[in-house]
């Protein structure tokens, strides 16, 4: 990322080469990138967004925090045997952004159903994982499990992605409070998670990035 001024302005030049590495595991080495999709790479290569340079330290600053938030939560996870990944818009941050998007108002986490630990709600019930406290759970565990969490102000929403082999597809769930109803999200099935980084921070992600992203551009099609 390049960073100039312009007419006392702070502008941004980010390239789409910007990433990290990553692995699957079991597998080889392999590399993740943080950029955007192939299909909009010449409109994307390089984008030069204007910035007061008053903003610049706030935005820097929140990216990093909540990325702190993030790494901190998947090493949590990892203490009860759990594999977290990003997720839905926060992935979709990583892919494109190369960080987190700017107006997001909470993080999108995910773990597979069969890694459930009843420690882990039991440590998250009883307050007992510093810096995170349970706000809500949703659902069964058996099909419908999500789970909401706060740390420092961030809210992180952890899916448990399960599986239906007859239909080789992946699901997540979640609550449509207002009109109390239960939504499922599907995706392509997928198992494979990578490791990157972001901001600095050791992450784990879907390795198949675009495959996931690109259901929810249909999603967002449909919607409109």
């Amino acid at each position: 990322m390049d960073i100039g001024w312009n007419n006392g302005n702070c502008v941004f030049g980010i390239s789409l080469n910007d990433g990290g590495f990553g692995w699957v595991f079991g597998d080889p080495w392999m590399r993740a990138f943080c950029n955007v999709f192939d299909i909009e790479e010449e409109f994307y290569t390089v984008r030069n967004i204007i910035i007061d340079p008053t903003c610049l330290l706030m935005l820097v600053t929140k990216g990093q925090s909540i990325c702190e938030r993030i790494a901190q939560f998947i090493d949590v996870l990892a203490w009860f045997s759990i594999t977290g990944f990003l997720f839905n818009g926060t992935l979709l941050g990583w892919r494109r952004e190369c960080s987190i998007i700017p107006h997001t108002s909470d993080v999108d986490i995910a773990m597979f159903a069969h890694q459930h630990s009843d420690a882990f709600i039991q440590a998250l019930k009883s307050g007992s994982i510093p810096n995170f406290k349970l706000i809500q759970i949703y659902g069964k565990n058996e099909d419908s499990y999500e789970i909401q969490v706060v740390s420092d102000g961030v809210r992180i929403d952890l899916f448990y992605v399960y599986e239906e082999k007859q239909r080789n597809i992946s699901y997540i769930t979640g609550m449509r409070l207002t009109e109390k109803q239960q939504i499922k999200w599907l995706y392509p099935h997928f198992t494979e998670i990578c490791a990157s980084e972001l901001h600095g921070h050791f992450v784990h992600l879907p390795c198949d990035v675009e495959k996931l992203l690109l259901v929810c551009r249909i999603w967002e099609r449909l919607a409109n």
